[in-house]
């Protein structure tokens, strides 16, 4: 995440998708079918703030698309719920706390 939102990188990926949406309403195509049964969920990392309500929202974008969005496949990670904690300090004990956390995923 950055800026308490999911990255550009992301976000321009996520624009793509709306040729799905297009297809029905510009050119008067029949939906997919195939994507109810594609399964979609999406993984954050953030510092600071709004993890849990990026989280949500893009969950949310994916079953408008039509995706099937269990639960199992969305994870967010977030330092501290401080907006205000932009220190040296905080960013350091998050490297290290993450870090923690991949030795416990991926020993």
């Amino acid at each position: 995440m950055r800026w308490g939102q999911a990255n550009s990188v992301y976000q321009r990926l996520f624009e793509r998708l709306s040729w799905i949406e297009n297809r029905v309403t510009t050119l008067q195509e029949k939906p997919i079918k195939e994507i109810a049964k594609c399964e979609a969920g999406i993984i954050l990392f953030g510092q600071n703030w709004n993890g849990n309500q990026v989280l949500e929202t893009q969950m949310q974008n994916f079953r408008w698309f039509g995706f099937q969005v269990p639960d199992e496949l969305s994870f967010n990670w977030q330092y501290t719920h401080n907006a205000e904690d932009e220190s040296q300090e905080s960013y350091t004990d998050a490297l290290k706390e993450f870090d923690t956390l991949l030795q416990i995923v991926l020993p």
